[in-house]
C-alpha cells in the first residue's frame, strides 16, 4: 500500500483549514440605523385688514399660479403706507405631523339661566276723614305702600373665549423642501348685547358674538408664503367703506 504523497497531505490540510474557517466564521451584524431626529417646523400667520376694493386689487385678482411672497410684501407695504392694518400675528412651533394650538383669548362669562322677577305689590290703607277748620270741605287721604320689583337674578353661567385661536398640523416632505399645512384659524369678538323680554314685563341682556373661522389645507415650499383666505370683519370704516381681512401663512423647517 502506497503512503499518501506530500501534495495530497497539503491539499487535505488546506481543505480542513478552509472547512474549520467556514464553521467558525460568523456573519457580520448589519449596521444599526440611528433614528432620524424629529423635524421642527415654525408656522406664522398674519391677518391684515383693508378696504374690500384694495384687497381685490392686491390679493384676490391675482393669477392662479402666483408668487405670494411678492403679494405678501406688497400688503406689508400697504401697512407702512397706512392703507392696511396688521390685525393679528399668531405663531407656533411644532414637530412634523404633530398638532399644535396657540390661543390669545379673554374669558367672557355671561348668564344663561335666571330666576323669575318678583311681581310688584301695591296695597292701600284708607285713613279716617279729616276736617278742615276754616271750611266745611272734607279731605280724604289715602296712604299707598309700594314694594319695588325684584329683577331677574342669574342662576347659571357659561364661558366664551374672545380672541384669536390658531390650530396647526404641519407635515414636511421626505426631502424637506415642501410643507403640507392643515390650518384652523378662529377669531371670536363680542359684537354687543341684546335685550330679551321675560315674564312679568321684565328683560334680560344677552351677549352677541361674532365668529370668523378659516379651516383649510395648503401646500407651500419650505420658508414660503401662502394665501389662506379672507374673512369678513364685524366693523366698518367710519367713512362707510367696507373692510375685509386677508390671511397669509408662512412655514419653515427650523
Amino acid at each position: 500500500m502506497k503512503s499518501p504523497g506530500f501534495s495530497s497531505l497539503i491539499a487535505a490540510a488546506v481543505a480542513s483549514s478552509f472547512f474549520l474557517t467556514l464553521v467558525g466564521c460568523k456573519k457580520p451584524a448589519p449596521p444599526v440605523e440611528k433614528p432620524k431626529p424629529p423635524i421642527s417646523i415654525m408656522v406664522e400667520v398674519q391677518v391684515f385688514s383693508m378696504p374690500r376694493a384694495l384687497a381685490a386689487e392686491t390679493v384676490l385678482n391675482q393669477p392662479t399660479k402666483t408668487d405670494y411672497e411678492a403679494v405678501f410684501k406688497n400688503v406689508r407695504a400697504l401697512v407702512g403706507d397706512g392703507k392696511a392694518t396688521l390685525v393679528a400675528t399668531p405663531a407656533l412651533t411644532t414637530t412634523s405631523g404633530q398638532r399644535a394650538v396657540v390661543e390669545s383669548v379673554l374669558e367672557h362669562k355671561y348668564p344663561t339661566e335666571f330666576s323669575p322677577p318678583q311681581i310688584p305689590q301695591t296695597t292701600g290703607v284708607a285713613e279716617p276723614p279729616k276736617k278742615v277748620t276754616k271750611t266745611t270741605t272734607i279731605i280724604t287721604q289715602e296712604t299707598t305702600t309700594s314694594f319695588p320689583m325684584t329683577p331677574s337674578t342669574p342662576t347659571a353661567f357659561e364661558k366664551r373665549d374672545l380672541g384669536i385661536m390658531l390650530e396647526m398640523e404641519p407635515t414636511a416632505s421626505e426631502d424637506r423642501t415642501e410643507i403640507s399645512l392643515l390650518t384652523s384659524l378662529q377669531h371670536v369678538a363680542l359684537q354687543g348685547t341684546v335685550k330679551y323680554k321675560t315674564d312679568n314685563n321684565g328683560e334680560v341682556e344677552q351677549p352677541e358674538f361674532y365668529r370668523k373661522t378659516i379651516r383649510t389645507n395648503v401646500n407651500l415650499k419650505n420658508g414660503g408664503v401662502a394665501f389662506v383666505g379672507t374673512i369678513e370683519p364685524y366693523k366698518t370704516l367710519t367713512k362707510g367703506e367696507d373692510l375685509t381681512e386677508v390671511v397669509f401663512v408662512r412655514a419653515r423647517i427650523k
